[in-house]
């Protein structure tokens, strides 16, 4: 039986607004196995992004527990969070997010230098993931001389390249035409199945959200099986 990657138990977020509480999350209890994938639609302001900044350790709920790997994360300090986040979670972004000034080897590496790896043994696991994902040939390249799907499959590499148990992505290919959004998405599905890689997306693309194992609509702070 797979691991639980991720879990969320009676997870709740509330803003105020004004006099106003807006609650986000409601009591959501959720579960994500390695190798499964979660596709999560909804409208916008609905909460989606919030709820893969919870998952990542990035914002504190209001109440309820996030658990990796059946450990939950709020009880450590924020330096182990930092470590573990390094070791545990994966990130995929709208916009790639890549470092100009680094070339796509250096970009993918960046995460294993955080990691404090040896940079001679962080530009081969670099190296061997950019292969994966078709860029052998472009490591050395900067962002600016790469195409848009280019640049999101560095993007792709630099969330796999360090072997997390679970990768978050958020409109992966919002930014992308719908020819390089499916390359994109399907080279995402194929590693993270190939690694057993759990992964939480959200898009508004239903023809995408509609390739992943499961798919959840998040409407009034629940979330609902979409199909």
């Amino acid at each position: 039986m797979n691991k639980s990657a991720l879990e969320t138990v009676k997870l709740s977020r509330q803003f105020q607004s004004g006099e106003e509480v807006l609650t986000i999350l409601d009591e959501v209890d959720l579960k994500i196995t390695s190798g499964q994938t979660m596709s999560i639609v909804g409208a916008s302001g609905s909460g989606k992004s919030t709820f893969l900044h919870l998952l990542a350790g990035l914002d504190k709920p209001n109440s309820g527990k996030i658990l990796w790997q059946g450990e939950d994360i709020w009880q450590w300090s924020s330096q182990t969070m930092g470590v573990r986040r390094n070791q545990t979670i994966g990130f995929v972004y709208q916009f790639h997010h890549l470092m100009t000034d680094l070339s796509a080897l250096e970009n993918v590496a960046l995460p294993l230098w955080i990691r404090r790896l040896p940079v001679k043994e962080a530009h081969e696991k670099a190296t061997e993931i950019l292969a994966e994902v078709g860029l052998s040939q472009r490591r050395f390249h900067y962002p600016s001389q790469l195409s848009g799907g280019e640049r999101q499959r560095v993007a792709l590499a630099r969330a796999l390249v360090t072997e997390p148990k679970c990768i978050l992505a958020d409109e992966p290919t919002g930014n992308l035409d719908s020819e390089n959004a499916k390359i994109v998405f399907h080279l995402l599905l194929q590693k993270v199945l190939e690694k057993n890689i759990a992964l939480v997306v959200v898009t508004h693309d239903l023809s995408l959200a509609y390739r992943c194992e499961h798919q959840y609509r998040l409407m009034k702070g629940k979330f609902e099986l979409e199909r």
